[in-house]
């Protein structure tokens, strides 16, 4: 059921029927709940529902989705998603103005751990400046930079090279 939603929702049999399986499949399963969430949040195939997107959202992250710790760790990081996360890790009512640099730390390197390559680059930032409760670490920076450079990310190389020059 989670598979026919997923095909629906990537727009084989349109939105409204994607949301519709996905609300007949496993409500225990990450991605079940993590697809769920998505669809709350942008209004694909029901009504948008911030509410509801961030419990299906807080569950998913508790099923250990990656995808949802790794937009969860982007939100920490911005501040510019429709979600933000408190310092246990729980999800909160909108609030674009707070940034959590340690969560959002916990979460990449869950996510890179898990096998999701493309947090590279923000692992790398995080580490290359420090932030609030992270120690500047510059093997760490240009481990995961040169990680991001391997998959063709320019900003990687841009601050890799500046690495490089700065010593």
């Amino acid at each position: 059921v989670s598979k026919i939603g997923i095909e629906a929702f990537i727009g084989c049999q349109g939105q409204r029927s994607a949301f519709e399986w996905f609300a007949k499949a496993d409500q225990n399963n990450a991605a079940v709940l993590y697809n769920t969430a998505l669809c709350c949040f942008s209004g694909n195939g029901t009504d948008i529902d911030t509410k509801r997107g961030m419990e299906l959202i807080n569950r998913a992250v508790q099923a250990n989705s990656i995808d949802a710790k790794v937009i969860l760790a982007k939100s920490c990081l911005t501040g510019k998603t429709w979600i933000d996360v408190d310092d246990s890790g729980t999800v909160q009512k909108r609030n674009h103005k707070d940034i959590n640099e340690k969560i959002a730390l916990q979460w990449l390197t869950e996510a890179i751990s898990g096998g999701v390559n493309d947090v590279a680059y923000e692992l790398g930032v995080l580490y290359m400046h420090g932030a609030d409760g992270i120690s500047k670490n510059m093997n760490l920076a240009v481990k995961y930079l040169n990680k991001a450079a391997e998959q063709k990310h320019v900003s990687a190389n841009v601050l890799l090279g500046l690495c490089y020059e700065r010593g």
